[in-house]
């Protein structure tokens, strides 16, 4: 979402992002009139929601930074880097 807004993007980096997050918005609202149960329904409106709050105002929205990574070498590396134990 933040792309969409960066004022460090190009213009057609932005209008790339936006239009993309237009799509997402417009698949979120068609899967939550058909999702089943309640708690998919909430999922899909929570995440319309947000969009749709920062298509009006980005700067009201805040997204949460990505989680750091646990410590140790990345999971499938090994002594030898082949990957293969």
């Amino acid at each position: 979402m933040t792309l969409s807004a960066s004022e460090h993007a190009s213009d057609q980096v932005r209008a790339i992002a936006a239009l993309k997050l237009e799509e997402l918005r417009e698949w979120l609202a068609a899967s939550q009139s058909a999702a089943k149960d309640a708690e998919e329904r909430a999922h899909l409106f929570a995440a319309m929601s947000q969009i749709v709050q920062f298509q009006k105002d980005p700067k009201q929205v805040s997204v949460a930074p990505p989680a750091e990574p646990p410590d140790g070498p990345p999971i499938g590396t090994d002594d030898d880097g082949d990957g293969w134990g």
